[in-house]
């Protein structure tokens, strides 16, 4: 694990939302961001199939080090 960093998302990044409920789902960068701000807002989230990962995510970055693809790590 290295230090936290911030990065640009390419615009056709796209998500994938993970929960030990039901089957993965993937999204456009609209929805992820959408989850990803209410996560940030109320990190315990729990609500609905999708609950917060507590910012655990696998990332992927282009060459320019924008994302271009995002996983979220389910948690039960």
């Amino acid at each position: 694990m290295g230090a936290d960093r911030t990065a640009a998302f390419a615009p056709t990044a796209k998500g994938h939302l993970s929960s030990v409920l039901v089957a993965p789902k993937d999204v456009n960068l609209a929805d992820l961001v959408k989850h990803i701000n209410e996560c940030l807002a109320n990190p315990y989230n729990e609500k609905g199939s999708y609950p917060c990962s507590a910012g655990d995510y696998k990332v992927a970055v282009d060459a320019s080090g924008k994302v271009t693809e995002l996983w979220e790590r389910a948690h039960s």
